[in-house]
């Protein structure tokens, strides 16, 4: 990997809306160091990354993820999070072992919204603020809603190893 002091950026926010997506990745992101209420401790994290149907300059699909704790506990953010995209709750047994590869090619629609960051509030984000199942008909038109296609030439992002380690 090549790095350099560059710290020019040309990322772009995702606009705000909602928008048809496809999950295009699931990221194993391995241990991190997570400071909460003053306590810091490594938690397993997971991300989950969407392409959606707004264009970006160079004409691709835009893309746009979210971290979580990989954990299906109710007081999670996960859970709730595909549980309202599949639009039903996890049974028992897939509580006890939910693959998370299977959300690949799936579709959702996203709310996506701007927020300011929590350590400095000044700088911007997209954020998935809702997540649930692609409807087959846009509810305001009536007309069908193309599904977004994952590019060819699309390349997933390869787990990291633990940091722990």
């Amino acid at each position: 990997m090549i790095v350099s002091e560059n710290t020019q950026s040309n990322f772009q926010l995702h606009p705000e809306g909602a928008f048809p997506a496809i999950c295009c990745d699931v990221v194993d992101l391995g241990l991190q160091e997570v400071t909460f209420q003053g306590k810091t401790k490594m938690q397993h994290k997971v991300r989950i990354a969407f392409l959606t149907n707004h264009q970006t300059d160079d004409g691709r699909p835009a893309y746009i993820s979210q971290r979580f704790t990989a954990t299906l506990d109710e007081r999670g953010t996960l859970r709730p999070f595909l549980e309202s995209w599949r639009g039903k709750k996890f049974t028992p047994a897939e509580l006890a072992g939910f693959d998370l590869e299977v959300l690949v090619g799936v579709g959702a629609m996203l709310e996506i919204l701007h927020e300011g960051g929590k350590k400095d509030p000044s700088k911007v984000y997209d954020n998935i603020f809702r997540i649930g199942r692609l409807p087959k008909l846009d509810a305001f038109t009536g007309e069908a809603i193309t599904p977004v296609q994952i590019p060819a030439d699309f390349q997933r992002k390869a787990p990291a190893a633990d940091t722990a380690a």
